[in-house]
């Protein structure tokens, strides 16, 4: 652990110069205060720097602070969503399906549920607004992979806003559709030629399951938090899965010379 020099012991040190009962004993004693201040200084300098340097992080070719080791970042959890995107594109049932999709029958994707599993408890503890920083973190990893998929296709993959998983976020439903059935519907206020009438509404035919599952393992002085984002696509109607993707996402933190 590296010391700190108080102002006042370096003082002394100075002071120690104008001292002692003759000229050869004040160089004399000069020289020794001077000595020992400039070997503590060093060694404080030498402390700092290993300090510096006892706390590195390993995210691919990058050094980053431990934090960004033990969370996701922001442009981890976008890189996480195209992913996504790019995984569920590429599968052969999302393929056959939009293959078949036209403008009026579209593809119909429901947001399932959310699991996070983690020994982390920074990921899971729940903040003023009831969400964990991983809760958070995948509703914009969710965000985005919907804008991207749904905006690729115009129109012929669509996502259903009434229904969702019993984890799923809040945002991901719209409340304002249950209003407009029950508010509008058969109200004299409104033009029932826009009202939404009976069978209108197109159940999904897909769900998107998503887990994130969080590990951290210390090995030989290096602590590593692997990262596992698991995707599944069920269809509905007939109740089985009919796809899975599984994405990584591995991070270390190397300890130095302190365990810092």
């Amino acid at each position: 652990m590296w010391r700190r020099i108080p102002s006042v012991q370096a003082s002394a040190y100075l002071s120690n110069c104008s001292k002692g009962p003759g000229r050869s004993q004040r160089i004399t004693t000069c020289r020794m205060s001077n000595e020992s201040f400039m070997k503590s200084t060093a060694l404080v300098l030498v402390s700092l720097m290993l300090l510096t340097a006892c706390a590195s992080t390993r995210v691919g070719r990058d050094a980053a602070d431990i934090n960004n080791a033990s969370e996701i970042r922001g442009d981890e959890w976008n890189q996480f969503a195209d992913d996504m995107v790019n995984a569920i594109q590429s599968s052969l049932p999302f393929q056959q399906a939009i293959a078949n999709a036209t403008p009026d029958n579209p593809v119909v994707l429901g947001m399932g549920d959310i699991t996070i599993r983690s020994d982390n408890l920074k990921h899971v503890r729940r903040g003023a607004d009831g969400q964990g920083k991983f809760q958070r973190g995948m509703l914009t990893m969710t965000q985005r992979f919907r804008a991207k998929l749904v905006n690729a296709y115009g129109g012929l993959v669509v996502v259903n806003m009434d229904i969702t998983g019993d984890s799923a976020d809040k945002s991901e439903r719209s409340t304002l559709i249950n209003n407009v059935r029950e508010g509008a519907r058969g109200s004299a206020e409104y033009n029932q030629s826009t009202a939404p009438g009976y069978g209108e509404m197109r159940a999904p035919a897909f769900s998107l399951e998503r887990v994130v599952i969080s590990n951290s393992i210390e090995e030989d002085g290096d602590v590593r938090y692997d990262y596992q984002l698991n995707l599944k696509l069920v269809d509905l109607r007939r109740g089985v899965g009919v796809w899975e993707e599984v994405l990584d996402l591995p991070k270390s933190f190397e300890r130095g010379f302190f365990g810092g």
